[in-house]
């Protein structure tokens, strides 16, 4: 609970990156006991928060050069070992 707790209020007061991390440790140890249609729920919230960190990314930095593009390919290979392994 106090995962889904800080990912929540971390993610309602604007500390994405935060938000993203609670998230990816209840998704990567939580999902058994979250059961499926909740451990969806959260890994749907939890890509929704990605890609608000990847918008912000490309409006902030202000170029869509290799570093941007290698910072997203990091994030999805992340993210598909996570979701491949925790099953």
């Amino acid at each position: 609970m106090n995962l889904i707790a800080e990912a929540m209020l971390a993610a309602r007061t604007n500390r994405t990156e935060e938000a993203v991390a609670a998230l990816t440790k209840l998704l990567s140890g939580h999902q058994a006991e979250l059961g499926t249609q909740t451990a969806l729920s959260f890994a749907l919230f939890h890509l929704q928060l990605i890609g608000k960190q990847v918008q912000y990314l490309h409006q902030h930095d202000g170029r869509m050069g290799m570093d941007f593009l290698r910072q997203f390919d990091r994030i999805i290979l992340n993210l598909k070992d996570m979701y491949l392994h925790a099953e």
